[in-house]
């Protein structure tokens, strides 16, 4: 029988499920119907594209360790093919805390960076092991990827309803976009819709009980142009605030000419789909930005050249109050009330997979796997008991 999966959300996450789970299809020579619905006209407008790019090398403590290596270690063993490289410009030792200790400057500090005379550049971590990956090529690669397989992409389309049949498993969603609207009849429905999983999940089981303790992150950045000429084509991330007080500045320098800026996350309510492109970024933020550049870039700093903004705006991150990912089968008794007992445990064919957080990029491999061995009903490489519902 072919398994019908529908993944709710377009984004990093959600594109590494896809990628794992038809993955597994082609490995099992097992037919399947996949499709990933996405409400932003550009794929990974929202959150997913828009951060200093870093697989981080340090992996958190307590349950989130397992997961992030688990991760880290896939997109490490990813690096070594020269496509992957083409397609995401992927790079280790070139992320960078800056702090205020040494007798000399550090040889490499990059020439955009106005360094202090007793800037040091410690490697993060100290083996150096954390890499630089450019996003949207990384996004570019799990699509081509995903449609080799022969997942379906529907980009600016929102799922408005979802069915159960008699046994309170999903049967089938609806979706809804400007040009078109239908129902797609399956077996599974992945939520991996990022910071608005938990309002999802509310508008098409308004009865469910399921709480993912979500809280809104979201985050103000600029994408400025590289004032240096001989640098525009080195990747490194400088991370300053150990030199700041009570602040924060990321920098990371793009193999395109272009350098990432954000200085910390901000508050501001979760928007809708409404409108398409970026958000707006808060306001006081980007002149804090403005400020902070021009002090430490190098160019700015001196005179020699002017702030280029090529674009800004404001991305928002999933995250919850348990701080860890999510990565979950909901059983029938959080989605239907008044069940037997013994048929509320039991999986409804409704899955989540959100909370990644910071560790988005580094997380998005391990997650997506695991997402995948959930479905199939396989054995888990790692433990997931700790990514359960919350109570």
């Amino acid at each position: 029988m072919e398994e019908k999966v529908v993944i709710i959300g377009g984004g990093l996450t959600g594109l590494s499920t896809a990628y794992h789970i038809a993955l597994t299809c082609q490995t099992r020579q097992h037919a399947c119907y996949i499709v990933v619905i996405d409400a932003a006209e550009e794929l990974w407008d929202t959150g997913s594209g828009y951060n200093t790019g870093c697989i981080n090398g340090a992996f958190p403590a307590g349950p989130k360790h397992e997961l992030t290596g688990y991760s880290y270690n896939m997109l490490r063993q990813l690096s070594e093919d020269d496509e992957f490289r083409k397609y995401t410009s992927i790079q280790d030792h070139t992320v960078f805390e800056v702090t205020a200790k040494g007798e000399e400057k550090s040889p490499n500090v990059p020439g955009w960076a106005n360094a202090g005379s007793n800037w040091k550049l410690k490697p993060q971590p100290k083996d150096g092991s954390s890499m630089m990956i450019n996003q949207f090529g990384l996004r570019d690669w799990l699509v081509d990827r995903c449609k080799s397989f022969g997942v379906e992409i529907f980009r600016n389309t929102k799922v408005v309803g979802a069915t159960l049949n008699d046994a309170s498993r999903i049967q089938s969603i609806r979706f809804k976009s400007p040009s078109n609207e239908g129902e797609i009849k399956c077996q599974h429905v992945v939520f991996a819709a990022g910071a608005w999983t938990q309002r999802l999940i509310d508008e098409l089981f308004p009865n469910s009980s399921i709480d993912l303790k979500a809280k809104t992150d979201g985050l103000s950045w600029m994408i400025i142009k590289n004032p240096d000429p001989a640098s525009q084509h080195e990747q490194v991330t400088l991370l300053l605030e150990p030199i700041l007080d009570h602040d924060a500045l990321e920098l990371a320098a793009r193999n395109d000419g272009t350098i990432f800026v954000c200085n910390g996350p901000d508050a501001r309510g979760l928007p809708g789909f409404e409108s398409s492109g970026v958000f707006e970024p808060v306001h006081t933020s980007i002149e804090r930005c403005r400020t902070l550049l021009h002090k430490y870039i190098k160019q700015l700093a001196d005179g020699t050249a002017s702030l280029e903004v090529i674009k800004q705006g404001l991305s928002y991150r999933p995250t919850n109050e348990l701080d860890r990912p999510i990565l979950a089968a909901i059983p029938k008794g959080k989605i239907v009330a008044n069940l037997a007992e013994g048929d509320r445990v039991k999986k409804s064919g409704v899955y989540v997979n959100t909370g990644q957080a910071y560790y988005g990029i580094t997380m998005s491999m391990g997650s997506g796997k695991a997402m995948s061995d959930l479905i199939f009903d396989i054995e888990p490489e790692i433990d997931l008991r700790a990514f359960d519902l919350p109570e």
